[in-house]
């Protein structure tokens, strides 16, 4: 509860993220990476869209912010009010954003605090799996939005790999779709279009061109 400006009160609020997810440095490959147990995208993307999508005609209009873990390595932040009128809780990598406050969501992004129109989970997608973390979750409990990232050390395997991928493709770095597909397919030995479909919030076309871009096949890799 910061009584300041929204610009000020976010800049607060990072500070005490910025303190409860300490950065440290490792090595991978042959770059040194700057690493928290949840990455720095995802915790402001988390923060960010929180105070962008908020629904001020809630009397509660505080957003709560739970860091645990010791140290800290699961982040849960709960936003007033539910999805706006459309907005479909399990397909929210298949939909634009839908913002309660327009006009506040365009300030803030102009401000440069939020990513563009409709790739903030997105980001929060990439950041989380490319390091080894489970997805995001996002889900309506209780007439309000709750965000939870489940962080921990990184896994320089998967880290490597992703890497590596990149190289390859650098069309992948930023298509959530894409980590999903390889985040399935590194704790599984196969990845049927159905599943991606599932799994990816996509169309069976959508799932299939994945699949060949990663030139794993229909069936398996």
């Amino acid at each position: 509860d910061f009584p300041t400006p929204l610009v000020l009160a976010f800049s607060d609020a990072w500070k005490v993220l910025d303190n409860a997810f300490p950065s440290t440095s490792v090595v991978v490959g042959a770059l040194r990476r700057t690493i928290r147990a949840i990455p720095e995208p995802a915790l402001r993307e988390a923060l960010v869209n929180a105070l962008m999508h908020r629904d001020h005609r809630h009397d509660r209009n505080a957003v709560v912010v739970l860091a645990t873990g010791s140290p800290s390595s699961t982040l849960k932040v709960t936003s007033p009010g539910g999805f706006p009128a459309g907005v479909d809780g399990s397909h929210l990598l298949a939909m634009r954003s839908r913002p309660w406050n327009p006009a506040l969501s365009f300030a803030m992004r102009l401000l440069g605090m939020g990513e563009s129109e409709g790739i903030g989970v997105d980001t929060m997608y990439v950041a989380m799996l490319r390091d080894g973390h489970e997805a995001p979750e996002i889900v309506e409990i209780g007439g309000d939005v709750v965000c939870r990232l489940n962080g921990g050390g990184l896994d320089l395997t998967v880290r490597r790999f992703f890497d590596d991928l990149y190289k390859q493709d650098s069309t992948l770095q930023d298509d959530a779709r894409a980590h999903i597909a390889v985040t399935e397919l590194l704790r599984k030995s196969t990845l049927r279009s159905e599943r991606l479909i599932v799994v990816a919030q996509c169309t069976e076309g959508e799932a299939d061109d994945l699949l060949d871009r990663l030139q794993i096949g229909r069936a398996h890799v």
